[in-house]
């Protein structure tokens, strides 16, 4: 049969819009929730980054038992198992020397998406999850900071501004439960959101220079200076020492295609529909 040149339209028209769709379509970058048969042990050491398993890596500086010190390794105590889970990310802090870290590089930097976890209640000082850029060894962009009693979300170096939510429920809950935070962003607008276990309002929200939900400590033009973007993560303990343990679990980081990606889409789709119409007058 005889194609017509609407109907090669049509055909060129698919074949463009299918991989553009699907381009536009969410995409999970990392997600781990340490559990995988053959790939996780129990009681696994996660070291410097030569010996880090899976590409995870702490500051236990390759210590022969580092949790003497700080260190941080796959545990099954504690488990998720609300989510499913056995095992789980344990970092610990035994001494005054410093923090603890456990940190991950993503295979990419992620400026608008979501970031998902699950930590343990703090039952020892604070939990801080810092946000830096892809291969760069410090944590430069924002950072969230979780205490027993308040959540805040710090626009990072060089200012202290913050949103804050007081109280959130840790306090009132078993040091053994887990949370489920989610963090969304958009580094183009300087938008930021913090929802907590599954909920679909915000404890902590910033879009366009206007704080929704949270109470604002210093300026929001302090807290539009942060970078909202993830191309590494780390889990940290309190800055100079003190005992301090954190469990996490069930990670996932998302992109969001850029607003490019749509109209691009969109274009394609009207391009395509003027040389349709022109032909057939």
């Amino acid at each position: 049969m005889k194609t017509t040149f609407p109907q090669k339209i049509t055909l060129l028209g698919a074949s463009l819009l299918l991989p553009l769709s699907a381009s536009h379509a969410d995409t999970i970058v990392y997600e781990q929730n340490f559990d995988t048969t053959g790939t996780w042990y129990v009681n696994e050491s996660v070291s410097s980054p030569a010996n880090s398993p899976n590409g995870w890596w702490s500051n236990d500086l390759s210590q022969a038992d580092p949790f003497i010190d700080r260190g941080a390794r796959i545990s099954d105590g504690l488990a998720s198992t609300g989510h499913g889970n056995t095992l789980n990310l344990y970092s610990q802090n035994g001494s005054t020397k410093a923090e603890e870290q456990a940190s991950y590089s993503f295979s990419e930097t992620v400026t608008q998406g979501s970031f998902e976890f699950a930590v343990r209640a703090p039952s020892y000082n604070s939990v801080y999850v810092y946000f830096g850029e892809k291969g760069v060894p410090t944590f430069d962009n924002f950072y969230l900071t979780i205490s027993a009693s308040t959540v805040s979300l710090n626009a990072g170096s060089p200012t202290n501004d913050k949103i804050s939510a007081q109280p959130w429920g840790g306090s009132s809950h078993s040091s053994t439960d887990f949370y489920v935070f989610k963090i969304t962003f958009d580094e183009s607008s300087e938008a930021v959101s913090v929802f907590l276990d599954g909920a679909a309002s915000p404890i902590i929200s910033m879009e366009s220079g206007i704080v929704s939900a949270g109470i604002l400590t210093g300026t929001i033009e302090g807290m539009e200076s942060g970078t909202y973007e993830m191309g590494r993560v780390g889990f940290n303990g309190p800055y100079g020492g003190g005992y301090s343990s954190i469990h996490i679990d069930d990670i996932v980081l998302t992109s969001i295609p850029e607003p490019s990606c749509a109209a691009l889409l969109c274009g394609s789709v009207a391009l395509l529909g003027l040389l349709l119409r022109r032909r057939c007058r």
